[in-house]
């Protein structure tokens, strides 16, 4: 199995410094490989604390030039907020800092406050904003002089000069919330990537596993080869009695945290908005005990309980799990122990 980590990158400034927040990132990409974990992912997202990393690809260039093994991903690069030009110039330039270690994860965005922040009107102009800009970058990272007129983006006669070291291009994923989603993504080709969040059971995993494999063989791709990454709130403690204490009441001050940025009454498609009344309800009233007994939304427990879960999700038809264990203002320190006891007593057993 695959086990990476990934990060949303929320952080509260009053807490501890957005500088701060950034160097012990780092240094926790850095500790990664050390531990041994495939890649590291990081998340886009603009206008609140929900997310202090506007500029993945800036990050994942300093993260390239103090590591030399692990992979380094975008979790996501939101297309629609872009010049599709401009973010294919960036991440080639990761893949080259990197020496070929990008793995480019794409997505439209679901905040509303970054579509207003960024102009976006509705979500079918988000939806057309991201299929323009992923056929430019994808076309641009080619290498040859093309031209591209869009209804929201327009390219004249141009070749890049900076190309990514991976050929034909680096692995692409796309984020994936509704089955509408799954569907553009396997007739493109491209792997998606889901948050276990958004589904709260491996039940729901396991048929969306299923479902997406099914149409990217009908869209005439090798459904034996894809791998569906799926993310998990994740920490390890060395305790089980103190699997609240240490980690699920840390969760729970995540959720009721970042509760304030989902505004179901803001949201105009129908599916979309039924993710947002699920997220909002989620992050107002979910209880540990729910989580705990009622969800497999978070791989929180000691190594023991850590491997049983993965091996259900295994069964499931998971094979890449990127673990997010710095949620909700985590000291350093508390997320460097629990990383490494994952690695140390967790990962060797699927290995």
């Amino acid at each position: 199995m695959h086990f990476g980590m990934i990060s949303i990158c929320d952080n509260d400034p009053a807490k501890r410094p957005n500088e701060q927040f950034y160097r012990e990132l780092l240094d926790q990409i850095v500790l990664a490989e050390e531990l041994g974990y495939d890649d590291y992912w990081i998340a886009e997202h603009h206008y609140s604390d929900y997310g202090v990393v506007p500029s993945p690809a800036m990050l994942l260039a300093a993260a390239a030039t103090r590591t030399s093994r692990i992979g380094l991903g975008s979790g996501v690069s939101i297309l629609p907020f872009h010049d599709p030009m401009r973010v294919a110039e960036e991440y080639a330039m990761v893949d080259l800092l990197s020496n070929g270690r990008l793995t480019f994860g794409v997505g439209r965005g679901f905040l509303i406050h970054e579509f207003e922040g960024f102009g976006i009107r509705d979500d079918a102009d988000s939806r057309e904003r991201f299929d323009e800009a992923l056929e430019v970058i994808l076309t641009a990272w080619k290498g040859e002089r093309f031209s591209f007129h869009g209804k929201h983006f327009h390219v004249d006669d141009l070749k890049l000069n900076v190309l990514p070291v991976q050929q034909p291009r680096p692995p692409v994923f796309m984020a994936a919330l509704s089955p509408s989603s799954y569907e553009k993504a396997a007739n493109a080709g491209i792997p998606v990537a889901g948050v276990i969040a958004t589904l709260k059971t491996l039940d729901r995993v396991e048929e969306r596993v299923a479902t997406f494999k099914k149409l990217y063989a009908q869209a005439g791709h090798d459904a034996d080869t894809v791998d569906v990454p799926m993310t998990w709130y994740a920490f390890a403690v060395q305790d089980r009695s103190r699997v609240h204490e240490d980690g699920g009441r840390h969760l729970i001050d995540y959720f009721r945290s970042i509760g304030k940025v989902f505004d179901p009454a803001k949201v105009s498609d129908p599916q979309v908005r039924k993710v947002y009344e699920e997220l909002h309800e989620w992050n107002h009233n979910v209880t540990w005990d729910h989580i705990e007994n009622n969800t497999d939304v978070a791989l929180i427990g000691d190594p023991e309980q850590l491997i049983g879960q993965i091996e259900r999700a295994r069964d499931a038809g998971v094979n890449k799990v990127q673990l997010f264990m710095n949620f909700g203002n985590r000291p350093h320190e508390e997320v460097a122990a629990s990383m490494r006891l994952f690695a140390e007593e967790v990962i060797p057993h699927f290995r």
